[in-house]
């Protein structure tokens, strides 16, 4: 993965000082993973504001379900398809020691990636101070290893979401940035619900071709990733947006009783499973006759 990356460990201190009027270090980590659940859930919503201009607030956006603290956030003002940086959080590395954040491409309404960390730690040091702790970042370059760190994230997410239970994973989810790029323009229709007809998803031209793509695709498939595999190619091919589960089910009743919602969009999240080296999916694409 080709991306101008900032690194930073996360440390979590004490907020009552030593003898020596010095802060510890605390290992409390389930109070920060606590934290991004509630905020997930809306249980208790987390604030990121600009750290120099506090009437700026900026919308975060989950891209992958968050498990154990572990998550691929978005962080940005929307007000283009570009404005927004991605946030990769690690609590339990694998091959390195510290837990650490790393920023992806900069947010051109925050060009400082140092103070995009301070709204990250501020975020959550408004819950985590309740409980006598402290997220602290500094930046950091791991050198030889660098280019480890998105390994790093992809084992370690999925070492820990072996450990989830597949209850927890419903309540989750992740959104299509583009929906959030129409809320910042329209506040007023945040609260729609999506639109459960399949073409609404499709770009304008070809509609009827990729319609009658997907229903050649996904007749006698009965395993989820066979039945996800042709809605997540017309995506990563940009020939869709995001479809939503009730859309899909709607159009192929079939589907209903064989691949759940929660299948369903992991199988088709970019930033949680991979059709890399996968021959069926290369075969569907150069099936297309586009």
């Amino acid at each position: 993965m080709v991306l101008k990356t900032r690194l930073y460990k996360m440390r979590l201190v004490n907020r009552q000082r030593t003898l020596f009027n010095d802060y510890s270090y605390s290992d409390h980590w389930h109070l920060f993973a606590k934290a991004m659940d509630d905020d997930v859930s809306k249980h208790r919503t987390l604030k990121f504001v600009h750290p120099k201009d506090k009437g700026k607030e900026y919308i975060r956006h989950y891209y992958s379900m968050p498990v154990n603290g572990h998550a691929l956030l978005a962080l940005g003002q929307y007000k283009n398809e570009m404005d927004f940086t991605y946030v990769w959080i690690v609590l339990h590395p694998i091959y390195f020691k510290e837990p650490y954040l790393v920023l992806g491409k900069n947010s051109r309404s925050v060009r400082n990636p140092d103070l995009l960390a301070d709204m990250v730690a501020s975020a959550f040091n408004w819950v985590l101070r309740d409980n006598g702790v402290e997220l602290v970042m500094e930046s950091w370059d791991p050198k030889e290893k660098r280019d480890l760190w998105y390994k790093d994230f992809s084992e370690s997410y999925a070492n820990e979401a072996l450990h989830i239970e597949d209850s927890n994973h419903e309540i989750f989810g992740y959104e299509d940035a583009l929906e959030l790029v129409k809320d910042a323009r329209h506040p007023k229709a945040k609260n729609v619900k999506k639109n459960d007809d399949i073409r609404v998803y499709f770009r304008p031209d070809n509609k009827e071709v990729l319609l009658r793509f997907l229903h050649q695709a996904v007749e006698g498939q009965k395993v989820a990733k066979d039945i996800a595999r042709p809605f997540r190619l017309l995506y990563d091919l940009n020939l869709t947006d995001h479809i939503p589960y009730k859309a899909v089910v709607k159009e192929l009743p079939e589907v209903n009783g064989l691949m759940t919602e929660r299948r369903y969009n992991n199988w088709t999240n970019k930033f949680s499973t991979s059709y890399d080296g996968d021959p069926i999916y290369e075969k569907l694409k150069e099936s297309l006759n586009i």
